[in-house]
């Protein structure tokens, strides 16, 4: 496995332990429910965003948390050179 499949293991994994062992009503699916009971719209947006991340159907000039990764190799880089 190369090393996104196994940071993708690793947080389903930490997903599965919080939920298993943290405090009544407080899993991240009731948490997730409480913020769009809170602010429906602001939710909605976010996971949208974070799903047309996640499955590459952003433009680049919109997507911010791509431009983030760009940010660590520029720094990586310019550390090199």
């Amino acid at each position: 496995m190369l090393p996104a499949d196994w940071a993708w293991v690793a947080l389903a994994a930490g997903v599965l332990a919080y939920d298993a062992t943290c405090p009544t009503g407080e899993t991240l699916s009731e948490g997730m429910t409480r913020y769009h009971r809170a602010r429906p719209w602001l939710t909605r947006i976010a996971v949208g965003y974070i799903v047309g991340h996640l499955l590459d159907w952003l433009p680049e000039p919109v997507d911010v948390l791509h431009h983030a990764t760009r940010i660590k190799h520029v720094r990586r880089a310019a550390a090199v050179g």
